[in-house]
């Protein structure tokens, strides 16, 4: 049997039952899983398989509680935000993990959601997705000559002992090149990585 323990933080009740409603269609298709919804309370269980903390009505990120504060650099944190929260979506991008779901999208699957949290990778919404790759459009990503070698690499799929091979520098080298390529384009973990050189990211 498979229970998938949630907690979270509600402003709204009508989007977290929006979230219950989709959870609970995946439990009655998945004879042997359960879900099991609880408040998010200070002290999260290593258990948690998902975190749901509702910032539709939050300005800035300093009227979160405390508890809410603690878990966004958990990818297994869900935070919902509203399409106009455009200063606080680029927040949450660009300084925390968390996965994101703007509660504005017509569909979501979740589905998908369950399923990149519980491996562990970082959900963003449509949505969320579009302002992120405009907003990385708006502002192109300037790389050093050294850096743009290894990216394009990267590209192609190789691995850093690779690169180090086929440029003749050490693995050292390239992977404090990658990690300079990391932070100018706001990825924490290799599959941010790989899904943001793969899209069209307009780089200098």
């Amino acid at each position: 049997m498979f229970t998938c323990q949630i907690r979270y933080v509600a402003r709204n009740d009508i989007y977290l039952s929006g979230i219950r409603s989709g959870l609970e269609s995946i439990v009655s298709a998945n004879p042997g899983w359960h879900c099991q919804f609880s408040p998010l309370s200070p002290l999260v269980q290593e258990e948690e398989h998902l975190i749901i903390i509702d910032a539709t009505g939050c300005e800035n990120l300093t009227t979160l509680s405390p508890e809410s504060m603690s878990v966004l650099n958990s990818k297994h944190t869900l935070v919902m935000v509203r399409a106009i929260q455009r200063w606080l979506i680029k927040k949450l991008l660009q300084q925390y993990s968390c996965s994101i779901l703007c509660v504005d999208e017509l569909n979501f699957q979740m589905r998908e959601i369950i399923q990149q949290t519980m491996e562990n990778k970082r959900y963003l919404s449509p949505l969320i997705i579009r302002q992120h790759h405009a907003a990385s459009l708006a502002k192109p990503v300037v790389f050093t000559p050294a850096e743009s070698t290894v990216l394009e690499y990267l590209r192609k799929g190789c691995s850093g002992s690779e690169i180090s091979k086929l440029l003749f520098r050490s693995e050292k080298t390239i992977s404090s090149h990658k990690r300079n390529i990391m932070g100018k384009l706001g990825v924490r973990d290799d599959f941010e990585l790989n899904s943001k050189i793969n899209t069209s990211v307009a780089v200098s």
